[in-house]
């Protein structure tokens, strides 16, 4: 297991695959907003600031030359200075939850979101009444004493 710098795990990974590390990085998706206010889906670490690397690995010296890497010892170490392991029967669980979308950002009945759209919809809170597809869902808004909408996935955050 290796230690990166803050919000360096991109560019850790992009550098130890460059140098023919086959590093893993378990990611989740989530929705973003971006500053135009257009929403889209962006991957996260799902482990913030971790690696996951083979253990034949852990003891190349080209390790210290990757950029994103945490300064002086990156390899995550236990008490007595012997690189971290994780069982395989872990990393396999942890992948298989990452392709199955486990972590990625759901949305249940009962949720708060707020709507992030442009026109009459905009910046409205609502609450998930039925996520009827993987598309779509029904929000409660608080219009005209209550009112409902389908409304796409893809155009709500959570509140």
């Amino acid at each position: 297991m290796l230690t990166t710098e803050p919000s360096l795990e991109y560019v850790a990974a992009s550098e130890l695959e460059r140098f023919g590390f086959r590093p893993y990085l378990s990611q989740y998706r989530r929705r973003w907003i971006a500053a135009s206010g257009d929403v889209t889906t962006k991957l996260f670490p799902t482990l913030p600031r971790y690696l996951l690397l083979p253990i034949n690995d852990a003891s190349s010296r080209r390790l210290r030359l990757a950029r994103g890497l945490s300064k002086g010892n990156p390899i995550l170490s236990d008490e007595r200075g012997q690189p971290r392991r994780v069982p395989g029967a872990v990393v396999e669980a942890l992948a298989l939850a990452e392709i199955s979308g486990s972590f990625d950002e759901v949305l249940h009945v009962g949720d708060r979101v707020r709507v992030a759209t442009t026109g009459a919809l905009a910046d409205v809170r609502a609450l998930v009444q039925s996520a009827d597809t993987r598309t779509m869902l029904t929000a409660l808004l608080p219009l005209l004493g209550g009112c409902r909408a389908r409304v796409p996935r893809d155009r709500v955050i959570a509140a």
